[in-house]
């Protein structure tokens, strides 16, 4: 006959309060007694009380296992009058007085042991002068048939009748040199070790173990039991709602199980605990089918079969292994489509928004226009890039760069550094730097010490310590390479004014091609700006609307004006411009362009 799980468990938690191994005087974890009442198949009846099936089940439990009632610790307060009585009670029961003393207001107090059975007539026997009397149940629950109805918690103060007048007498402490844990149990000389214990995994296991109405363990028993069973609470699943990161590596794959958004925690160091990142401390071949990785394997590939050591190198290097429903659900969440520093549109996903504007911020950072030397704004055009979740932003701005390249005029910014190097090492210097397509913005030093202050790759950067440092060739100090700024970009208003002159400018200076000269100036002033309209101050015209002063800049008068202020020369005015042919002002814009 099938019953109720919950019946099982109910009647041998009841049997496990109310009995010990006679042999060392404990008692049984219910776990084990429920076993075997499913082993020797104990026969229940559902309808009956509780306290009665056990009775029933405990009976039958007598004859394979060493089990028997647990005797009753009681307290009992009488007045003086009635100590008599009470003693000649007590040994007319059998029961083991352990100490007595006088109370206040000429009260007497006693602790003794008694059977189970004999605690009905004790119960009697308080209950006979209610108000002079008073029982206190110390340690264990009765289990008898005239007392099924009794509470099953101890402890528990069984009172008759009304309150007496008398104060209710509390459980005799240990000596005062001693703190007890009311818990486990145990006594502590000093604080110290009364407050280390509160922090023991003892003390945690006996207060789960009250929580669920199950004895509690003494030290020595809680010693013996497997590592692994204390650490890992009851009813806890295992290897479930799991993030597996792998990593194949020397012919082997490595796999560990992680909690969710620990892993990406762990890798930005947010998270630095092992244990909050780890479902299972162990290094899997196959987390699914639960097949553990050998010490063999561990040794011959990470060197090593330190089970946490190599658990850190599979979270650090291994790829996160993301389901069919979570990367639908993600590539959803931003329709591949990339605004760099998160322009008009913004992923649902936390994780997703905050990896969005950690790459787009160093796009923005590490990135200028050619044209310009300015960094762009914050909306960028969309190049249709997925975000890989499990890869770093670092990785993936680079890949973002080249993409934006295809679509628009953006390249790396240019690192500004020092140079110093000895005075006989400069033509070697200069020659290295022209082969890296560095640009000397400054030179100066003494007779010794030669220093450039130059604009070069991020990608040149660790070829040029290298050459700098000369392996390691720095006894005197007199080589060094220091960073001015990481990301150098033009400040302030950008001008098309000032850009032009600038391309013009450096383009002049190394231009080989011959100059044409352009025609003389105009012997008549230019014509005065009109009194209303808004002026050119490159050209000296004046514009009486807003599209006519817009069309001027797109002009090939106002372009060819640039050019000349750019070389330092004399502008001219419209008419004179108009004298020339388009060949002539073909020619002048190539030989600076």
């Amino acid at each position: 006959m099938h019953y109720p799980y919950s019946m099982f468990q109910e009647v041998a938690s009841v049997i496990a309060k109310t009995s010990v191994n006679p042999e060392i005087s404990r008692p049984y974890p219910v776990s084990a007694i429920e076993q075997t009442m499913q082993k020797i198949h104990v026969v229940l009846t559902p309808h009956e009380p509780v306290d009665i099936q056990a009775l029933g089940a405990l009976q039958q439990l007598k004859r394979i296992m060493p089990i028997v009632r647990a005797t009753m610790k009681v307290h009992v307060t009488v007045a003086s009058t009635d100590v008599r009585h009470m003693q000649s009670t007590l040994e007319s029961l059998g029961a083991t007085i352990l100490e007595q003393h006088s109370g206040a207001n000429g009260v007497l107090e006693c602790t003794c042991l008694i059977q189970p059975g004999a605690f009905g007539a004790v119960k009697a026997f308080v209950s006979e002068h209610a108000t002079r009397r008073v029982l206190r149940v110390v340690e264990c629950i009765p289990l008898d048939e005239d007392d099924v109805n009794l509470p099953k918690d101890p402890p528990v103060i069984v009172q008759a009748l009304e309150a007496p007048p008398v104060p209710v007498a509390v459980v005799v402490a240990p000596a005062a040199s001693t703190r007890p844990c009311s818990t486990c149990g145990g006594h502590f000389a000093d604080t110290a070790q009364y407050r280390e214990h509160f922090r023991s995994t003892w003390h945690r296991y006996n207060l789960k173990m009250k929580a669920k109405l199950e004895p509690i363990v003494d030290e020595a028993t809680f010693l013996a039991l497997d590592a692994a069973a204390v650490q890992r609470p009851k009813g806890q699943k295992r290897l479930t709602n799991v993030a597996i990161v792998r990593l194949k590596k020397g012919g082997c794959r490595f796999e560990v199980a992680c909690y969710k958004n620990k892993v990406v925690n762990w890798r930005n160091k947010i998270e630095t605990q092992l244990d909050e990142v780890l479902q299972s401390h162990d290094v899997f071949v196959n987390v699914s089918k639960g097949k553990r990785a050998t010490a063999d394997d561990m040794r011959k590939v990470f060197g090593t079969d330190d089970v946490d050591e190599v658990a850190k190198l599979i979270i650090d290097l291994g790829e996160l292994q993301v389901s069919d429903g979570e990367r639908a659900a993600f590539n959803q969440s931003y329709v591949s489509v990339f605004h760099v520093l998160v322009g008009p549109f913004l992923p649902h996903d936390r994780h997703t928004c905050s990896l969005f504007q950690e790459i787009a911020t160093i796009v923005a950072e590490k990135c200028v226009n050619p044209e310009s030397n300015r960094p762009y704004p914050r909306a960028m055009k969309e190049i249709h890039y997925s975000l890989i979740p499990n890869r770093s932003a670092k990785q993936q701005a680079l890949e973002v760069i080249s993409k934006l390249q295809d679509h628009m005029p953006i390249t790396r910014a240019k690192m500004k550094v020092q140079v110093s190097v000895p005075a006989k090492d400069g033509k070697a210097m200069k020659k290295y730097l022209e082969q890296h397509n560095a640009a000397v913005l400054e030179q100066k030093g003494t007779s010794d010490v030669l220093r450039l202050i130059c604009l070069i790759d991020p990608g040149a950067y660790r070829g040029l310590d290298a050459f700098v440092l000369n392996d390691g060739d720095n006894v005197d100090g007199s080589r060094s390479l220091e960073v001015l700024e990481l990301s150098c970009h033009e400040e302030g208003e950008h001008s098309i004014d000032a850009e032009i002159s600038k391309k013009t400018e450096r383009l002049g200076l190394n231009a080989d091609a011959p100059s044409v000269a352009p025609p003389p100036p105009s012997t008549t002033p230019s014509a005065a700006p009109a009194p209303v309209g808004r002026p050119c101050s490159t050209c000296g015209g004046a514009f009486v609307d807003t599209a006519l002063y817009r069309e001027h800049f797109r002009s090939e008068w106002h372009r060819y004006n640039l050019k000349l202020k750019a070389k330092k020369r004399p502008v001219i005015d419209q008419a004179a411009f108009d004298t020339l042919s388009s060949h002539d002002v073909h020619r002048f814009f190539e030989t600076l362009d």
